[in-house]
């Protein structure tokens, strides 16, 4: 029966694209990086170098955005690199301007390799997309807050569209939604 049950849940597992490595007991899990519907299995450790080296490359991309910058990077990076970066970008609501710090690198423009110019193409329409889609949330907004004040309701907007005029390129910073205030009559 137990390990009936442990064959369910590794079951289910792996059709989430979950899978481990090692023993049953441990049970290291870990997501399968996957790009162009080719997946790399890779050891714990090896899981946890890459997410160190990506995670800090994601972190100095996000800086020189916030610098209105380009990323200096002289160093080529593997695909799987460049992937990963740009999920912490999608997963962090930040790709329109971890995309616009990085395009320019002299490591992307240098690079010949094919998989890689796809992949900038992939995340250069979804940058676009978010952009527009941005660019028309904060102009229904902004003809809301008119209708609001039109109708003579009173309303203070809080955090969302104030703060995203602190950066270099405001649509760049994404918000899903506006919080307001509304003053009780």
């Amino acid at each position: 029966s137990q390990g009936n049950c442990r064959d369910c849940i590794l079951r289910k597992m792996e059709r989430r694209h979950w899978f481990y490595r090692g023993d049953l007991e441990r049970m290291k899990v870990f997501r399968v990086l996957t790009i162009f519907r080719k997946s790399w299995l890779l050891t714990y450790r090896e899981r946890a170098e890459v997410m160190k080296q990506t995670e800090v490359l994601f972190l100095e991309a996000v800086k020189a955005s916030l610098k209105n910058e380009h990323v200096l990077w002289q160093k080529p990076l593997a695909l799987d690199e460049w992937q990963r970066i740009f999920y912490l970008a999608e997963s962090h609501h930040v790709l329109p301007m971890v995309y616009e710090a990085v395009f320019q690198c002299d490591v992307v423009q240098q690079s010949g390799q094919k998989e890689l110019r796809e992949l900038f193409q992939i995340y250069r329409r979804k940058t676009l997309n978010l952009v527009m889609l941005q660019t028309i949330k904060t102009q229904e907004y902004l003809d809301l807050l008119r209708f609001l004040q039109q109708k003579g309701i009173r309303v203070l907007t809080v955090k969302g569209i104030v703060c995203r005029e602190l950066y270099p390129k405001p649509d760049h910073r994404l918000s899903g939604d506006e919080d307001i205030l509304v003053e009780a009559s």
